[in-house]
């Protein structure tokens, strides 16, 4: 899927003569979760980063089947490290990124990104993290996709 998504950015940039130095990667959940595994594998690409209440470690998730599980570790080395979110961040540290989750989030655990965060600081990458007090899985999303400074910062980054 990860290919497929980089395929149809590349159509749709010549296409539309988009700039490649102002290409944004955000997601919401399994999106998210998407956006982490793009900005892996092609950490060069993006001018930012937003992900809100996405998955690093997909583990613990139960409603994965086994061969889903082998797929995500074979397209995505990171997922299989002793700390995917070691991995992961040493990876991407280079592109500036922004988090947020709801602390009563139903569906992801908020754990994920408090993981990441310390891992993105570990290696000096510009990230800044937003939980929302009482925010469930989608409330998050409302909140943080009606971020007026979110969207400014956004809009402010380029390679």
């Amino acid at each position: 899927m990860e290919e497929l998504v980089i395929a149809e950015l590349d159509r749709t940039m010549a296409e539309f003569n988009g700039d490649p130095s102002r290409v944004y990667l955000t997601g919401f959940s399994m999106g998210a979760t998407g956006a982490y595994r793009i900005a892996y594998r092609w950490p060069t690409r993006f001018a930012a980063v937003v992900a809100i209440a996405g998955r690093v470690d997909t583990s613990d998730v139960q409603t994965y089947s086994d061969r889903d599980t082998q797929a995500d570790r074979a397209a995505n080395p990171f997922v299989a490290a002793a700390d995917p979110f070691v991995a992961l961040a040493q990876r991407i540290r280079l592109v500036p990124i922004r988090i947020f989750h709801g602390d009563a989030d139903e569906t992801v655990p908020v754990a994920q990104s408090r993981r990441l965060l310390p891992a993105l600081k570990a290696v000096n990458s510009d990230v800044r993290y937003q939980q929302y007090k009482g925010a469930t899985h989608v409330g998050a999303a409302e909140k943080a996709y009606a971020d007026h400074e979110l969207i400014a910062w956004l809009l402010s980054q380029h390679r």
